[in-house]
């Protein structure tokens, strides 16, 4: 059953028990969930869910808890007169691809997986500006230093306000996928081209960081395919762009981790 008073300690007190259970009749209602969610009425208010749906909930607790945590720290600051001054990051490790694709989890090649929040608030980001440029996690660090007007740090990252103005840009970016596979993919402005480690056995990717040879698993176009549910890996027509990707990645493989894998493009 769903009560507020199963809300983890820290967490906003302001989501009560009957929005929990609307949110859920609307997720439920809407987003035709698979069978294994269900939902019954009791003589008691508390709506009884199956461990996805109470997922869910936790789900919306943990969002109503950053909003009210976010709203402390900045009000703290504030308060403080130093708000003005306090660059705000918001970002997360992976992005929201949580059991919306059958079995596939968020440590996936996908844009739901790799696509991940973020927000920047204070000197030098005002204004609600927009950017799509192929940003990283690793251009926060510059970003900071940057902003801090400190000597640049040596590394593979840009300073986010280089992106914004225009003397950075970025035509792909490389994925590392550890835990469901020992992955790497290549996220392009137009494509995503993803491989896996050959013939390493079930524990590699608990153990190996990384493959001497790799197996062509995806490719997507994601102009055509934004949902990325047509898998191009194989086909006849990408045989030449498969080929060129492959070895796009095997160089930004062996920028990044000094060494140069073998990618095997599948047949056609």
């Amino acid at each position: 059953a769903v009560s507020a008073g199963e809300v983890p300690e820290g967490m906003a007190p302001a989501v009560a028990s009957a929005e929990v259970e609307a949110m859920l009749r609307v997720w439920l209602r809407c987003c035709r969930p698979p069978p294994s969610v269900s939902i019954c009425e009791s003589r008691s208010p508390s709506v009884v869910v199956s461990v996805h749906g109470a997922h869910q909930a936790r789900k919306a607790w943990g969002c109503a808890s950053i909003d009210a945590n976010l709203g402390r720290l900045t009000g703290a600051l504030e308060a403080a007169g130093e708000l003005d001054d306090t660059i705000v990051v918001y970002s997360s490790d992976h992005g929201s691809h949580f059991r919306t694709r059958n079995a596939e989890y968020k440590r996936s090649p996908h844009d739901a997986s790799i696509r991940v929040p973020l927000v920047v608030r204070g000197p030098g980001f005002r204004g609600g500006q927009r950017s799509d440029a192929l940003v990283s996690g690793l251009d926060l660090l510059p970003t900071l230093v940057s902003a801090a007007g400190a000597a640049p740090v040596p590394g593979d990252g840009h300073p986010l306000q280089e992106f914004l103005d225009g003397r950075a840009t970025r035509t792909s970016a490389l994925v590392q996928i550890s835990e469901s596979q020992v992955g790497r993919a290549l996220r392009t402005e137009r494509h995503t081209y993803a491989v896996t480690g050959a013939g390493l056995g079930r524990l590699a990717r608990y153990r190996d960081s990384a493959a001497d040879v790799y197996e062509e698993h995806l490719l997507y176009d994601n102009v055509e395919d934004p949902a990325q549910r047509h898998n191009l890996a194989g086909t006849p027509v990408t045989a030449e762009l498969r080929r060129t990707l492959a070895t796009q990645l095997e160089d930004e493989i062996e920028r990044m981790e000094g060494r140069r894998p073998r990618i095997d493009v599948a047949p056609s």
